[in-house]
């Protein structure tokens, strides 16, 4: 495995330079302005468990919230007790904004 050094070095010498670690650069775009500028496309997703008391015990039940922010919108999918990919997907696709 090649060294610090070597990895440096290549890079420098593709034009790629690393950024300092010790100083902090200013984004090129403030993080308002960008929420502003994309406010009718961006959807904020959340998901969260809620205990269910059953007579077979207690179960954790799954749900996924969908929020389109320039329409303050929500979604809330229904909840599952097996949360698995496709559960997700299908809650993406059913929460798709118009």
């Amino acid at each position: 495995m090649p060294g610090k050094t070597t990895v440096k070095r290549i890079l420098e010498e593709e034009g790629i330079h690393p950024l300092p670690t010790k100083a902090r650069k200013k984004p090129p775009v403030e993080w308002a302005t960008f929420v502003r500028a994309h406010m009718e496309t961006l959807i904020a997703c959340d998901f969260f468990t809620k205990p269910v008391y059953t007579l077979r015990g207690k179960f954790h039940a799954c749900v996924l919230v969908f929020i389109h922010l320039a329409s303050r919108k929500a979604f809330c999918s229904p909840p599952t007790y097996t949360p698995d990919g496709d559960w997700v997907m299908q809650q993406a696709r059913n929460a798709a904004f118009g």
